[in-house]
């Protein structure tokens, strides 16, 4: 977990939300039906110090902020699942991720991934279009046009290859805030796309429509 250096009301949020064992039973079936290694993660399991200062359990920042901004301070009505990206940050591996669980859409479960497209919190000028460095734009660019490629191992190529663009690695020192990207695609990745927000650096896009 990377919690750090906020301000302190940051770590006094609250999410309540609920968990659904059968569905994360599931989900670790799939995986390995596609030959993921995958595992339940327990209650009791803890997921590494953050900025409270203690090793906890829970939601972790990447899921429960985003909800917390959808759906206020509680979201009890449907059950929330989170899923870890495939530890090799690979992209072509985090691709076969989404695509191993995929079939969870046509049962009626939304396979939601988190991340920013820019996510590098020493150089917080390239979070806004107006400060960005010219090379945050062509990567952000160069982003939303991979997606819109026809054909699903066209796109696949062209999204895979983004992490050699030449303004990846500013934006991204590490690849656990951009990998995200390649599960949504996998799961989604027969249809078509959309782009559904439009905003640098946080890029929304739905697949397999």
């Amino acid at each position: 977990m990377d919690y750090y250096g906020f301000p302190p009301d940051l770590y006094e949020l609250k999410f309540k939300s609920r968990g659904d064992s059968a569905l994360a039973n599931r989900i670790v079936e799939l995986c390995k039906e596609a030959g993921q290694s995958a595992r339940l993660s327990p209650i009791s399991e803890t997921r590494g110090s953050d900025g409270r200062g203690y090793r906890s359990p829970g939601l972790d920042h990447g899921v429960f902020v985003p909800f917390r901004l959808m759906f206020g301070n509680e979201l009890t009505s449907i059950p929330i699942v989170q899923v870890s990206v495939d530890s090799s940050l690979s992209p072509a591996t985090n691709w076969a991720l989404g695509k191993a669980v995929t079939r969870l859409r046509s049962e009626g479960i939304l396979v939601l991934s988190g991340r920013l497209l820019i996510h590098n919190q020493r150089d917080w000028v390239s979070f806004s279009p107006l400060t960005a460095k010219s090379e945050h734009k062509a990567f952000d660019e160069a982003i939303v046009a991979s997606v819109r490629v026809k054909g699903t191992e066209e796109r696949k190529k062209a999204m895979v290859e983004l992490t050699q663009h030449h303004g990846f690695r500013a934006p991204h020192p590490r690849e656990e805030h951009f990998v995200p990207l390649y599960v949504a695609a996998g799961a989604g990745e027969d249809g078509e796309m959309r782009v559904v927000a439009d905003l640098h650096g946080c890029e929304t896009f739905a697949f397999g429509l």
